[in-house]
C-alpha cells in the first residue's frame, strides 16, 4: 500500500504514553510514502524525536476556512445575539477547553484588569474535554463580563463569536500548527498568539501579535499592546478586509488541490519503494 502521513503536532498535547507515541511516529516516519507537513517549522520541531527523510517530505500549508463556515451576520447583529454592548472591546477565544490552551493564564490577566475597565469583555466558547479537572477554571468563567458557551459550537454560530470580536486571543502554552489562528483570520479578526512553532512565521503580519509563553506576564502585556495598536473604536472593522484578503491567499480549495496532487503522486509510486522502506526499517 501507499501511506501519506500528516504531522499536525509533534506529540499529543495530553501525553500519557510518551515512549510509545514516539515509537509510533518513528514507525510512520520510516514507512510513509510521503510525510505531509503543514509548515516549514515542522521538520525542525520533530527532528530530535523522529527525523524525517527530506526526499519524502511534502509541504502543503494549512489553509484558512474561507467559504466553509457561514459568515452572514454583521458585527452589530452578532453582538446583539450575544448581549454585548457596541462600545465594548471584545476578546474572543474559541476551541476545546484543554490544559495546553492556557485559559487559566488568560483569566489571570483578565481578572486583574476587568475591574478597572468596564468596557472590556471576554468571550469563551468550546467544549470542555475533562469537566472534573477543569472545575476550578469553569468557576472562574462565571464572571459578569465573560460570556461563555462551554459546549461544541455549531458551524452556523461560529460567526457570532468572531464577528463580535475585536481581537482573537489564543493563550496556548504549546502549539505547532494552529487551525484556530486561521479560523480567526478567516473572519477578519486580528490575532494574539504564542511565539511557537509555525506561528512564528506570522509575526511579520500587521494584524498578528505574538507573546512569549515562557513569561507568565507577557500575554497580558501583548494583549494590552494589541488593544492599543489594533483596536480602533472609531473604525471597529478597520482590519477586516485586509485580514480576510490574507485568508483568501490560503483557501481550502487550494489546499485540497495540492493534497489531491499528493495523493496522485503517492499512487504513482511503485510498490518497490515500500519494500525498500521495510528493508531499511
Amino acid at each position: 500500500g501507499r501511506l501519506i502521513w500528516t504531522i499536525h503536532n509533534v506529540l499529543p498535547h495530553e501525553l500519557r504514553h510518551r515512549e510509545e507515541e514516539i515509537a509510533l511516529r518513528r514507525f510512520l516516519a520510516a514507512r510513509a510514502t510521503h510525510v505531509h507537513v503543514l509548515s516549514p517549522a515542522t521538520v525542525e520541531a520533530v527532528q530530535h524525536l523522529y527525523p524525517l527523510d527530506p526526499d519524502r517530505v511534502r509541504l502543503i500549508p494549512i489553509s484558512s476556512y474561507l467559504g466553509w463556515y457561514p459568515d452572514t451576520v454583521t458585527r452589530d447583529e452578532a453582538r446583539r445575539a450575544l448581549g454585548i454592548d457596541p462600545a465594548d472591546t471584545v476578546l474572543t477565544t474559541v476551541g476545546g477547553i484543554r490544559p495546553y490552551k492556557g485559559h487559566a493564564r488568560l483569566l489571570d490577566w483578565f481578572s486583574s484588569v476587568a475591574d478597572e475597565d468596564p468596557h472590556l469583555r471576554l468571550l469563551v466558547a468550546g467544549r470542555v474535554e475533562d469537566p472534573e479537572s477543569a472545575e476550578a477554571l469553569l468557576e472562574r468563567l462565571e464572571h459578569a463580563r465573560i460570556t461563555a458557551r462551554l459546549e461544541f459550537v455549531p458551524d452556523d454560530e461560529i460567526q457570532l463569536w468572531y464577528r463580535s470580536a475585536d481581537l482573537a486571543v489564543l493563550p496556548y502554552s504549546s502549539i505547532l500548527n494552529s487551525s484556530a489562528v486561521w479560523l480567526a483570520i478567516t473572519f477578519g479578526v486580528p490575532v494574539v498568539a504564542p511565539r511557537l512553532g509555525a506561528l512564528v512565521e506570522l509575526e511579520e503580519l500587521a494584524f498578528v501579535r505574538l507573546f512569549d509563553p515562557s513569561d507568565p506576564e507577557d500575554l497580558g502585556r501583548v494583549v494590552a499592546a494589541a488593544r492599543r495598536e489594533l483596536v480602533d473604536p472609531d473604525r471597529p472593522e478597520r482590519w477586516r478586509e485586509q485580514v480576510r484578503a490574507h485568508a483568501a491567499g490560503r483557501s481550502p480549495q487550494h489546499m485540497a488541490e495540492q493534497f489531491s496532487a499528493l495523493v496522485l503522486e503517492a499512487a504513482a509510486t511503485g510498490p518497490g519503494r515500500g519494500r525498500r522502506l521495510r528493508a531499511r526499517a
